[in-house]
C-alpha cells in the first residue's frame, strides 16, 4: 500500500507513521520514521513568463529557495533547448543577476537552478521574454534648431519590426 502527498516546505525534517483501520476497528500506529526534504524548486520572477519589452540591461530575479546558504545557476539563451547559451553563471548567492542582452527585439530563453549543501535541484522551467524595441533615431529637425515654421517636418531612421510609431 501506498500514499503519495505533495508536502509544503522544502529543507524541512518531517516524521511519519500509518495505523490501519476496518468497518469496526482501528489499529494501533506503527513506528514512526523521520525524513528531510530537499530544497524547494527554483520559480523565475522576472522577466516574467512571455513578457515583452524588457530592457536591455535587465536585472534577472527568482525565488528563494537556499534560506541564504546555497548556490545558484542561472543560464540565459536565444534558444529554448540552451544550444546557444549566452550567459551561464555558476555559484550565485544572491537572488538577483544583472545582465545586458545584447540585441534588441529579441526572443531569449533563462532557467534558473539551486544546490544547497548535497541538495540540487534541477533547472525550472525555462521562461521565454522578449528584448524591448531599438528607439527610433530622429533626424529632422536637429536638435537646437530656431526658428522653424508652425509647419514642422519630423523625421526620423526607420526601427527595424516596428509597426507604428507615436511621436
Amino acid at each position: 500500500y501506498y500514499n503519495n502527498a505533495t508536502l509544503p516546505d522544502g529543507l524541512t525534517q518531517y516524521f511519519w507513521r500509518v495505523r490501519a483501520k476496518d468497518a469496526s476497528n482501528t489499529g494501533k500506529w506503527s513506528a514512526f520514521r523521520r525524513f528531510t526534504t530537499t530544497i524547494e524548486p527554483v520559480e523565475p520572477i522576472f522577466p516574467a513568463k512571455n513578457a515583452g519589452g524588457v530592457p536591455l540591461n535587465v536585472l534577472m530575479k527568482w525565488t528563494n529557495v537556499t534560506e541564504s546558504s546555497g548556490t545558484y545557476h542561472l543560464q540565459i539563451s536565444r534558444s529554448a533547448t540552451f544550444a546557444d547559451t549566452l550567459a551561464n553563471v555558476t555559484g550565485l548567492t544572491s537572488t538577483t543577476y544583472s545582465y545586458v542582452l545584447p540585441s534588441y527585439n529579441t526572443d531569449y530563453y533563462w532557467r534558473v537552478a539551486a544546490s544547497r549543501g548535497q541538495c540540487d535541484i534541477g533547472y525550472s522551467t525555462p521562461w521565454k521574454f522578449r528584448s524591448v524595441i531599438a528607439a527610433p533615431t530622429l533626424t529632422s529637425p536637429a536638435d537646437g534648431t530656431e526658428d522653424l515654421s508652425f509647419n514642422v517636418f519630423f523625421e526620423w531612421q526607420p526601427v527595424t519590426d516596428a509597426k507604428s510609431y507615436t511621436i
